[in-house]
């Protein structure tokens, strides 16, 4: 998840720059360029309204009416004509496009890729390109996602009886589709550990961890760029678990489960690399994030108590020096202050409506955007008030919202 929160000033020089040019024509320019990013606009699309809040809930338009019945992975679905054909992904890939995914599964109304919204809350079609996929692969919850250091996008798909990262080209084709390029890891008998995958991050190192719901564990794969081992598989345990017998953990362990040893984790969500470099990680049923040394694996500190219940996904605000933790029990984003360990409530409760927080990103505008999984929308807030910056910028999504960049 990028922070964006750079971006502001970049913005507003942008804009200076149109406005002396373009005079009148300089809001037209920012929209174009997908700057504008706000979630208080109206807006139709194929002559249907997307009400704003407190009128209804979007109604089920063609493109969604489509998209019910073709969110399967050998099914090719409709892609809007005015889709952009290259990528400018809010994080990473240049700004104005959002990616979503979404819970999934096999039910009709549940979206099994990536879905891509402008910078206005507009469908822009599906991400992923599922022509090339190898026999037995197919794609079903997907989580969390990340495009790595190489530029190419990984995804982490989480279907139970498929658990893999998998590995898209960074740059779209002319329909907007990321094209198929790798199975990067998967769980098979030597690499038991990965099973039910919730995200993917690469850290300061080039390899990638991954944080397993069923194992509860993080583990640590070879990076792209590799050259000590093959991208994509296990790495050797950290030092900070050198000193148990070898069978212990899981190939590729890089923090433990409480399975194994002793303040192991008891249920991983969300794990991200800090502004600090630190390898955070959330534990929903420890009601705790804890902090580990990238290097050595070892764990730091860890983070707890009110407001903090059940945290799940986490996003770096570099400019403040704090983590927003997104609670799902509370129904709450919480930040946290690592080098003082405060822990306070930044949005609310019920405030815009939010009720279970899910995926946290930044928007080139600065406010912070949070997907809301019981209410299946994606809310706006002002990040230093917590309150609603304006209505939301989706709702009504047939599925429930995980992951957005």
């Amino acid at each position: 998840m990028g922070d964006g929160g750079g971006e502001v000033s970049i913005v507003a020089l942008r804009f200076a720059l149109l406005a002396a040019l373009l005079g009148p024509f300089a809001p037209l320019a920012v929209l174009v360029t997908g700057r504008r990013g706000r979630c208080s606009r109206d807006r139709r699309r194929d002559g249907v309204e997307l009400r704003r809040p407190g009128t209804g809930t979007w109604p089920a338009s063609g493109y969604y009416r489509a998209m019910h019945d073709h969110d399967h992975d050998d099914d090719p679905a409709p892609h809007p004509a005015d889709a952009p054909d290259r990528p400018m992904g809010l994080s990473g890939s240049g700004g104005g496009k959002w990616y979503l995914s979404f819970h999934g599964g096999e039910g009709r109304h549940a979206w099994n890729n990536l879905h891509a919204f402008s910078a206005a809350g507009e469908p822009l079609g599906k991400v992923l390109a599922v022509d090339a996929l190898p026999d037995g692969t197919a794609l079903r919850e997907l989580r969390g996602f990340a495009f790595g250091p190489d530029g190419d996008l990984y995804v982490a798909n989480a279907y139970k009886g498929s658990s893999q990262i998998l590995r898209f080209g960074g740059m779209p084709d002319g329909h907007g589709r990321h094209p198929f390029r790798a199975v990067f890891s998967e769980h098979h008998r030597a690499n038991p550990g990965l099973t039910h995958p919730f995200h993917v991050a690469f850290g300061p190192d080039g390899h990638l961890y991954v944080p397993s719901q069923d194992t509860d564990v993080v583990g640590r794969y070879h990076g792209p760029a590799a050259t000590e081992g093959e991208p994509g598989t296990p790495m050797p345990i950290p030092p900070a678990l050198a000193a148990w017998p070898a069978g212990t953990f899981h190939p590729g362990t890089f923090v433990p489960s409480a399975r194994h040893v002793a303040g192991g984790l008891e249920a991983v969500r969300h794990a991200l690399f800090g502004p600090d470099r630190r390898l955070y990680v959330a534990d929903r049923a420890a009601g705790a994030v804890n902090a580990y040394d990238p290097e050595t694996g070892h764990r730091l500190r860890s983070y707890g108590g009110h407001p903090l219940r059940t945290p799940v996904h986490l996003l770096a605000w570099p400019e403040r020096g704090l983590l927003l933790v997104g609670d799902r029990d509370s129904g709450t984003v919480v930040a946290l202050d690592p080098v003082s360990g405060e822990v306070a409530t930044r949005v609310a409760a019920k405030a815009g409506g939010l009720e279970t927080p899910a995926g946290l990103a930044w928007g080139p505008d600065g406010l912070l955007y949070v997907a809301d999984r019981t209410g299946r929308r994606v809310l706006c807030f002002d990040p230093e008030t917590g309150l609603a910056a304006g209505p939301p910028l989706l709702e009504g999504l047939p599925d429930a919202p995980e992951f957005l960049t």
